[in-house]
């Protein structure tokens, strides 16, 4: 009886040291600081259609230096509403003119998942085009985008911005 009472504890102090997760250090474990994306959107090169993207992508203080002397034009959302994930986009050279700036995110995360989106500054009207083949932008919206719709929903492949003409 005495010897199944001590392999009992014998067992059961076995298991609780197997499955109980002991820290490697004294000190409590930080948390990973978050990582954040922004793009940048550099001077378009002559003779072509989209505005060259560059990410920049870090903690708090290397996004923000990214940023700065930039102006903010507008920001993507995974979800409608505003909702989810987002990113940033910056420009190289100043708000939205009329000519504006036309994004392609055929082959970027963004184009996978985008569902709503804020203009910025004189950032104010925008068209969307999915990812078929031919460039066929569809209606104008004005303003903040809070759903792009069942034909854009996760499926851009450009985005144009632009300023109202005066």
């Amino acid at each position: 009886m005495i010897r199944g009472v001590w392999r009992f504890l014998l067992a059961t102090v076995t298991m609780t040291a197997l499955f109980t997760v002991h820290p490697l250090s004294s000190g409590s474990a930080a948390a990973a600081p978050e990582k954040k994306c922004v793009f940048i959107a550099e001077k378009a090169k002559p003779g072509t259609e989209a505005t060259p993207l560059r990410e920049v992508c870090g903690d708090e203080t290397t996004v923000a230096s990214a940023a700065a002397e930039r102006t903010l034009l507008m920001t993507l959302y995974e979800h409608a509403d505003f909702g989810g994930d987002s990113s940033d986009i910056y420009g190289d050279y100043g708000t939205c003119d009329p000519q504006g700036y036309t994004f392609d995110f055929s082959a970027r995360y963004w184009g996978w998942v985008l569902s709503s989106y804020r203009v910025h500054g004189r950032c104010w009207l925008s068209n969307l085009d999915t990812r078929s083949p031919g460039m066929n932008y569809g209606p104008t919206r004005a303003g903040p985008v809070t759903y792009v719709g069942d034909a854009y929903n996760d499926n851009v492949g450009f985005l144009w911005i632009r300023a109202q003409a005066i």
